[in-house]
């Protein structure tokens, strides 16, 4: 290669590639091999695309050589070689032959053609200097054919370069792709023709004729803006409230978000896709301010919080990168702020929008990133380079005598420049008579003035004078907009504009009233205050600017007698109130007497103001001087008339809850009406109110508890109590109060028997000394109470910021904007601004809230600590089965994290309303199964939290959702008003279900379908080794329709792990539980003890709380179900034993009936040996009933109908004439009467009548008793018989060591243990009366109750 060789070609050049890439591709010697470069040369056509690169260096393009033949250019590799001169010429000469001749083609063509060639050409200058711009012919995109014109006047109209181009001869602009960048100055043009546009930029312009400094080509990086974002700036300031409303009056869009950040004055507007470029024009004046607009530029960065100083730059740059976990890519720069903070700079800008709009960053565990999106447009201090420049005059050109030369000028070069076209347009000759002549045409000029300038110069009568001077104009006034409108000839209307700035300026002089108070300057924002006063200001005006108070004045006027006269108006005085004369003045009495004292006064034109600051605790008045003592008098005297009282009363709970069930409408009319507020306690209610409507409540209230009647009933019978327990006997008690329209309490409790559930309003505060007050009409016509473990769940109706509790939760926008969405509006006006500003002063660094998020702020205004804001995510398609099982299961999570996050805070109560239930589609019933199942959860595995009651609360209107909530919420479980309150059992709950617990474990069995599993993290299937979950059984098959191919292509890449390990954890999509645990049915159908302790083990180390296993091993033909549930206990046994970390909860799920029922029956280890240990308890013998109603009539009947329903019920059972009950042995006796207790019924045993007695309510229990006793008997009988045959010869005795003592076995079992002993079995198994199964060790001689092999017994054999 010649060392000579300077010049380099690229071949098949792509388009995307422009001159700029090439330059900082080959520039860099170190990286490419290139160096200083000479001349580029770039030749597109549609046959070939090419570029010839001259460098100054010699052995620039053999080092490039040497590093190959392909060089990467942006995301091309572009083929290279040395460019030979020869070659190119012989190529170029053999193109020309084929050519047609040249001389046959008109002059014109051949002009055309050879600026056609030379554009095709273009060289760069030796030194290449940065303001020298340098275009290509790059094809017919749309920026290569737009230029980018610099202005120096942002105030210009689009108008004035219409005319502009016009005037110079530019035929092929597009005038509806003009758009203006405001901020930096900028005008952008597209062009049909990209030659004319290229022509333009080389001609030289007059700044001050065209307000254009300087011409070039825009690049395609111009492009690259937002197509649904304007930028907006105004010198007073932003409204973010007000805004989105201006634009769309002024533009017919809705505006979807406003985003703000350090500089109120400027702001981002997001619209629906839409052509933003005729808004940069019209924007210009938004309801009469000037404001600056601009296209937003794409961005490739973002900010990057929630760091900290375990996090190494390293390990978050691998992330970024991480396509997979943070849907990034790859990153140019990574500059770490602070220890929380980075902005990150991604290559691509594609990557940086997936990565901005990932829900969920998590960087390790416990470290969550918080993505925002970089808008530096927004940034003060990008601003106030662009904004807040002192705008220089264009530089001044050299005079010329006349005043066409310079247009002569302009003229002649645009001639020479531009070529001439057939039929387009014909040149414009402009001369000075042409100048002279626009004098003389008419004109429309529009002048905005401030309301208190255009006011006052109506008043002075200036507006007749200025229309008496209109000879050859005509003036017109816009009085809304404060607008004057001048048309006529041109030297009229610009006389009439001087005269009326002259005036403004010479006489209307304004001052910022300071000297006042702040009290009087918060009134006199009010516009209506300012208009009525401005009545009374002849020669002055009041104006509000900027939270500041200007009086614009004549200047015959003098101002210090206005502000004299002003303050003699606003006086103000400020009286402070205790709690009971604020809550008088918020009465409607109170609102009735300020009125007509307003009224009153007004008639006299006396200007008055009241206003009540209910948190501060005063009362501001506003008049004249003379006034304000006598109103304050006049106030006084209301306040004394008018005291708030507080009034308690007798009310017997029972007649409480009668009234709220049955008279709550003449409650709720007559606090209505009255305007008071009950509370009540035990026994008593307090009225609290303006005393005259307190006595008349009284009044009313003693004639009502009067009127309701109040009876007893005591009923005597064995378990009366248990029986009311159960289900019927609830059913058939709530069905005697409605029919005889009374109410039924037990004891002295107040419990509800009825459908509607129990109605308690005396709740014990946190701190168990004194009572909370309960609302007792106004907001709840009723409260329903559930015990979760330690929590009381309350269901109530009324508004969520009326709940007095430490957390109040709501709903909010993910946009942070509180003044979106019924809930967050309410919360807003009741909760104060500085909740709103709180919010968007602790996120001001994010876009938006993600789904499922919950933050927290101040109480504000409201009864609570804390506010909890939460975002859901809309459900699209309520129908949609799959979308509700999602949302059923983000629910769920959501009001988990709620909890646990008020658990951190240690507060003692929450209140939370129906999530999701109005327009973002959730049901009722997701709601409310989503709410109790977290409330469960959060109960079982948080028993030392401090949260201690959880209100639900439901909006008063909301009626079908209060069904629902009552039916899930309320349902299942005790109605646990107090400790002997009746239980309200679900009557339809089908399933059948025991427990018993291990330790710290808890093992459950219940009926169901363990692929619809929703209260467990973890399901547990079996499966064959080859993964197939089509051919491994039902569940299997079950799972794949349910979960889709995503599961069964998770379960194939893991079938080398199951080969190894016979277990795999997969996720587990579209199902509410997470993981899915696989176990190998070909390993461990015959060990499946292995198996189920290896499922137990892994589950526990994935830190998994709860799991839900099948009946594993019962599917197969032949199974042995009593040795499958026998493995399946024992396991878990041992598993409790070994100090599980995590798993607390095992639920055995069966979905066949026959194995269920097997499962449960004669179920020893799961209910005999758990009660073993218990105490014996005793039998309910009395039952007292209160029974209220307003007719005794009503009483009676319910009584009778009360005993003839506990009569018919009872049962009472005398077996006579057991010859042989004296054979029973007093234990077995004790046995029996255990196993009475068990099952509700009373046995007595009478030996010397030979009577057996059995008293209860239930016909079954009674059944199962009598058999126990025929077993018993017929044991005795055997025992006696083998005892006669023995004869008085010494025997063997074999006897059981209990509690120190050595006891007889039965004579059946001891001749059991004999003959076994004889035959030399060391182990066996045998079973008492009872039915009792005992295991057998001869050679430790011991025994121990089978399951139980913690609980042993020494055995003896003796010779008596």
């Amino acid at each position: 290669m010649s060392e000579s060789v300077t010049q380099l070609k690229l071949y098949d050049l792509p388009k995307e590639i422009n001159v700029s890439d090439l330059i900082s591709v080959f520039k860099n010697k170190e990286k490419n091999g290139g160096g200083p470069i000479q001349e580029i040369m770039i030749h597109y056509s549609s046959e070939e695309c090419y570029a010839i690169i001259t460098f100054e260096e010699t052995d620039a393009v053999s080092r490039i050589l040497r590093r190959g033949k392909k060089v990467p250019i942006l995301d091309f590799h572009v083929e290279v070689d040395i460019f030979n001169d020869k070659k190119c010429c012989c190529r170029e000469s053999q193109n020309l032959k084929d050519q047609p001749d040249l001389n046959s083609r008109s002059i014109e063509e051949q002009n055309s053609e050879k600026i056609l060639h030379e554009a095709s050409f273009i060289s760069l200058p030796e030194k290449m200097p940065e303001d020298v711009p340098i275009y290509e012919d790059t094809g017919n995109e749309i920026w290569n054919r737009t230029i980018k014109a610099h202005i120096c006047d942002r105030k210009k109209s689009k108008k004035y370069y219409e005319l502009f181009f016009d005037d110079i001869g530019l035929s092929s602009y597009e005038p509806y792709s003009m758009m203006l960048d405001g901020l930096h100055k900028f005008v952008y043009v597209t062009f049909k023709d990209i030659q004319e546009a290229q022509k333009l930029c080389q001609l030289p312009l007059d700044t001050e004729d065209c307000n254009i400094s300087k011409v070039e080509m825009a690049k395609q990086k111009d492009f690259e803006t937002y197509e649904d974002r304007l930028f907006l700036y105004s010198y007073d300031g932003l409204s973010l409230k007000d805004l989105p409303g201006f634009v769309t009056k002024k533009t017919g869009l809705d505006i979807k978000e406003v985003i703000q950040e350090d500089d109120k004055c400027a702001a981002i507007i997001v619209m629906d896709e839409t052509d933003i470029t005729p808004l940069t024009w019209d924007l210009t004046n938004l309801n009469g301010t000037r404001m600056i607009t601009a296209p937003v530029y794409k961005e490739k960065s973002v900010l990057v919080a929630g760091l900290n100083s375990d996090v190494s730059k390293a390990h978050l740059d691998r992330y970024l990168k991480n396509k997979k976990h943070s849907g990034g890519g790859p990153v140019e720069s990574v500059d770490l702020i602070d220890e929380c903070q980075a902005r990150v700079t991604f290559v691509d800008e594609t990557d940086m929008e997936t990565f901005a709009k990932k829900d969920k960053h998590e960087l390790e565990e416990g470290c969550f990133l918080e993505v925002s999106r970089i808008y530096s447009c927004l940034a003060k201090s990008y601003i106030q380079k662009f904004v807040d420049e002192k705008l220089t005059k264009p530089p001044e050109k050299q005079k010329v005598s006349k005043m066409d030369s310079s247009v002569k000028k302009i003229k002649q070069k645009s001639s020479e420049v531009l070529p001439n076209k057939k039929n387009e347009h014909k040149s414009i000759e402009i001369s000075l008579e042409k100048k002279t002549e626009e004098k003389l045409r008419e004109i429309c000029k529009k002048i905005s003035l401030c309301v208190g300038e255009f006011t006052l110069l109506d008043r002075c009568d200036f507006f007749k004078k200025i229309n008496k001077m209109c000879i050859q104009s005509h003036v017109d006034f816009e009085i809304e907009n404060q607008t004057i409108i001048l048309k006529g000839l041109e030297s009229s209307v610009m006389n009439l504009e001087l005269e009326i700035l002259k005036k403004c300026k010479s006489d209307i002089r304004n001052i910022n009233l300071l000297a006042l108070t702040q009290e009087q300057i918060q009134i006199l924002m009010i516009e209506s205050i300012r208009e009525r006063l401005n009545l009374l200001l002849s020669g002055g005006y009041l104006e509000c600017s900027n939270n500041e108070i200007i009086l614009f004045y004549l200047k015959s006027e003098d101002p210090y007698n206005l502000i004299k006269l002003l303050k003699t108006q606003i006086c103000v005085e400020k009286k402070m109130l205790s709690s009971e004369n604020v809550s008088a003045l918020k009465s409607s009495k109170a609102r009735e007497f300020l009125d007509n004292l307003r009224l009153s006064l007004e008639s006299t034109n006396v200007q008055t103001f009241f206003y009540l600051d209910e948190k501060e605790s005063y009362f501001l008045v506003m008049a004249p001087e003379k006034e304000i003592q006598n109103i304050i008098g006049l106030l006084d005297t209301f306040l004394l008339q008018n005291k708030f009282l507080f009034k308690t009363m007798t009310f017997p709970e029972g007649k409480q809850l009668f009234l709220n069930k049955y008279m709550h409408q003449e409650i709720a009319q007559l606090q209505n009406d009255k305007e008071i507020h009950l509370t009540t306690n035990q026994n008593t209610v307090t009225v609290t109110g303006i005393s005259a409507n307190v006595n008349y409540c009284n009044e009313k209230l003693c004639y009502l508890r009067d009127s309701i009647l109040e009876d007893t009933l005591t009923l005597k019978y064995y378990g009366i109590k248990e029986y009311l327990l159960e289900q019927e006997a609830q059913r058939a008690l709530n069905s005697i109060a409605d029919k005889n329209k009374c109410f039924l309490t037990l004891k002295s409790e107040a419990v509800s028997l009825t459908d509607n559930g129990n109605n308690d309003t005396n709740e014990s505060n946190a701190s168990g000394g004194g009572i909370k007050q309960v609302y007792f009409i106004s907001e709840k016509y009723f409260w329903d109470k559930k015990r979760i473990g330690t929590i009381e769940v309350i269901l109530t109706e009324g508004e969520i910021t009326n709940q007095k509790a430490d957390v109040i939760v709501t709903t909010v926008d993910k946009s942070f904007d509180l003044t979106k969405g019924r809930m967050s509006r309410s919360v807003l006006e009741k909760a104060g601004d500085q909740i709103q500003q709180e919010l968007m002063s602790k996120y001001r660094t994010r876009l938006s809230m993600f789904p499922g998020e919950c933050i927290k702020t101040k109480g504000g205004n409201l009864s609570c600590q804390h506010i909890f804001f939460v975002c859901l995510a809309r459900i699209k398609d309520p129908s949609n089965s799959s979308e509700n099982k999602i949302a059923l299961k983000s629910m769920q999570d959501l009001v988990d994290k709620i909890l646990i996050e008020a658990d951190k805070l240690k507060v003692q109560t929450i209140s939370i309303p129906t999530l999701g239930t109005g327009r973002l589609g959730y049901s009722a019933e997701i709601t409310a199964q989503a709410t109790v199942n977290a409330i469960n959860d959060f109960a079982r595995f948080n028993s030392n939290s401090t949260l201690k009651s959880i209100q639900l609360v439901v909006y008063p209107t909301d009626k079908e959702v209060l069904k629902a909530f009552k039916n899930i919420v309320l349902s299942k479980g005790k109605m646990a008003t107090s400790s002997n309150s009746v239980e309200n059992i679900d009557p339809n709950k089908k399933e059948k279900f025991t427990s018993v617990s291990y330790g710290k474990v808890k093992f459950f069995i219940t009926q169901g379908d363990i692929t619809k599993e929703a209260q467990c993290e973890a399901i547990v299937n079996s499966i064959k080794d080859n993964m197939d979950l089509s051919k491994s059984g039902k569940v299997c098959q079950a799972l794949l329709e349910a979960c889709g191919r995503y599961l069964q292509e998770e379960c194939s890449r893991k079938k080398s792990l199951m080969a190894v390990d016979g277990l795999v954890v997969t996720d587990a999509p579209n199902l509410i539980c997470k993981k899915i645990i696989h176990i190998s049915q070909d390993k461990f159908t015959r060990d499946w003890a292995t198996g189920i302790t290896k499922v137990l083990n892994e589950a526990d180390s994935h830190g998994i709380k709860s799991l839900a296993l099948p009946a594993l091993g019962t599917g197969f033909r032949h199974a042995n179900i009593k040795d499958i549930k026998k493995t399946m206990l024992e396991c878990i046994r041992k598993f409790s034993e070994g100090r599980p970390r995590s798993l607390c909860l095992i639920k055995l799920v069966i979905f066949d009936k026959i194995i269920l029922e097997e499962f449960l029956k004669n179920d020893q280890d799961l209910q005999s040996r758990q009660d073993a240990g218990l105490t014996l308890r005793k039998l309910s013998e009395e039952a007292v009933f209160s029974v209220y109603s307003d007719s005794y009539q009503n009483i009676e009947a319910a009584k009778r109908e009360i005993k003839e329903l506990v009569q018919e019920k009872y049962i009472d059972w005398t077996v006579d004439d057991l010859k042989f009950l004296h054979l029973v042995s007093k234990e077995h006796i004790g046995e029996l009467t255990t196993f009475g207790l068990q099952k509700n019924i009373q046995v007595f045993v009478n030996e010397g009548k030979k009577q057996l007695q059995l008293y209860g309510f239930s016909k079954s229990a009674i059944d199962e008793v009598v058999s126990k006793v025929k077993n018993l008997l017929e044991t005795a009988i055997g025992t006696a018989k083998v005892m006669n045959m023995k004869t008085k010869q010494p025997r063997i005795v074999w006897q059981f060591k209990r509690q120190g003592s050595w006891i007889d076995f039965e004579p059946l079992l001891d001749h059991q243990l004999e003959v076994n002993s004889m035959k030399g079995m060391h182990y066996f198994e045998l079973t008492n009366a009872l039915g009792e199964i005992f295991f057998v060790d001869l050679k430790q001689m011991k025994q121990h109750i089978k399951g139980q092999s913690n609980l042993s017994f020494d055995i003896r054999k003796i010779t008596v």
